[in-house]
């Protein structure tokens, strides 16, 4: 069923649906019918023959969109109204952002240059961490936090038996069990990939733990640069600990570390991206300015292009789309 009907006939079939979500709700049962989802590989970057540079994404069925929008609105005010999500998880969480996460980064970098300290952050490359997510351990989670009877009982439902099929271009496989992981693409998988990982900041207590949905950076300030460092290492042993614990997989090959600090002494200066900002050793943003005026750079040149072929109305959806997202991305207005 398309979206499109749905909406047409909504005003008939809304008692319905209505009596039966409440129904599945009340009785902790997910409908099998509605864990079949369609899987289709976006790629992201990388050789286009490797499977790893593919990312899966799941179009569950239109209905069962609505019936997790419920679940999700219940299970997300649960932990927000009793304050349970950890305040060092910026992702996926209402009034919160990228904006907010790196601004955390650098206050505290700032504190440690007034100070004449040293930062160390280790960037943590997690592999596929979303299909690595066990029902069985997301399940006990749930439990500690306080989710009992038939709302556990319904999320444990929506985990369990489902299947998916993969379709590229007008090919489609038989339908296969999923044992692990969290459906991408689907309105609760995002927040059961939070509850999943909000325990991590808690376990590191050698240092802060700053998380973005998935995107883990580790990190300690010090007035001793080694002292930083040796800080970072505990902490990483930690989160090593951590991921085994919850089976997930680190990619130790593409984590890597950045010394913030004014001091020039045996500090190589580096440059790392993190959540779209282009972040430098003596924090000058001088590599995030030349990164914005690039991107600007290239849109400027398809927009005097367009200019010549597409009517205004076109030129500003183009505008606003290409030029000036990324020009207010990461200003706090």
């Amino acid at each position: 069923m398309s979206v499109h009907l749905l909406k047409n006939i909504v005003h008939m079939i809304a008692p319905v649906l209505a009596y039966l979500i409440n129904f599945f709700l009340s009785h902790g049962v997910f409908p099998e019918s509605l864990k079949l989802s369609r899987t289709i590989p976006v790629f992201k970057k990388g050789n286009t023959s490797d499977m790893s540079s593919y990312r899966p994404i799941s179009l569950v069925p239109v209905i069962s969109k609505g019936f997790e929008s419920i679940i999700n609105e219940q299970l997300y005010g649960y932990f927000e109204t009793h304050g349970l999500f950890s305040r060092h998880q910026f992702g996926f969480r209402k009034n919160l952002s990228t904006t907010d996460a790196i601004e955390k980064l650098v206050s505290i970098i700032l504190k440690s240059f007034e100070l004449g300290g040293a930062t160390v952050v280790k960037l943590l490359d997690l592999c596929h961490i979303f299909d690595c997510v066990l029902a069985s351990i997301l399940s006990d989670k749930l439990k500690k936090y306080g989710v009992r009877g038939s709302a556990l009982a319904m999320i444990v439902s929506y985990l369990n038996n489902r299947h998916q099929v993969v379709s590229i271009s007008d090919k489609t496989s038989n339908p296969l069990k999923v044992s692990y992981g969290v459906p991408q693409g689907s309105g609760l998988g995002p927040l059961l990939f939070l509850i999943f990982i909000n325990d991590l900041p808690a376990f590191i207590t050698a240092l802060l733990a700053l998380l973005f949905v998935d995107d883990t950076s580790l990190v300690a300030s010090h007035l001793c640069l080694n002292t930083a460092i040796h800080l970072v290492e505990c902490g990483f042993q930690e989160a090593v600990d951590w991921f085994n614990a919850n089976r997930i997989a680190l990619n130790v090959n593409k984590t890597h570390d950045i010394t913030f600090t004014l001091s020039s002494t045996n500090v190589k200066l580096e440059e790392v991206c993190l959540l779209g900002f282009a972040l430098d050793s003596k924090l000058s943003w001088t590599a995030h300015v030349d990164k914005v005026c690039k991107k600007l750079s290239r849109t400027v040149f398809l927009l005097r292009k367009l200019s010549h072929c597409v009517p205004e109305d076109c030129m500003m959806l183009a505008y606003y789309a290409f030029f000036n997202s990324h020009m207010l991305y990461g200003l706090k207005l």
